[in-house]
């Protein structure tokens, strides 16, 4: 793309913020030509795969979280612990 698209893009943009905002002032146009900037140029520069790789990381942590959580719950709710409990002796030498 070259100069003049991305600047009409982003005037595009600017109109569909100030739409969706229902505002038509400056200050609105003026917003909206920034986030669209922003958007232009993180999906310019090839960052979008990055931000996919980092929603896809953030979703499946939080999935991870939220499965560790019903597994500690269920742990805490049964009657009979099903837990091979023990204590490790470890040997240890320390010099100070």
């Amino acid at each position: 793309m070259n100069t003049r698209n991305v600047f009409l893009i982003n005037i595009l943009l600017a109109v569909l913020w100030a739409a969706y905002q229902d505002q038509w002032s400056t200050n609105s146009l003026v917003i909206g030509f920034v986030v669209g900037y922003v958007l232009l140029s993180i999906l310019h520069r090839g960052y979008g795969s990055l931000i996919f790789n980092v929603v896809s990381y953030v979703i499946f942590l939080i999935w991870s979280i939220l499965k560790s959580s019903v597994q500690v719950a269920r742990v805490v709710v049964e009657p009979t612990l099903k837990l091979d409990q023990g204590i490790v002796a470890i040997p240890l030498e320390a010099r100070t």
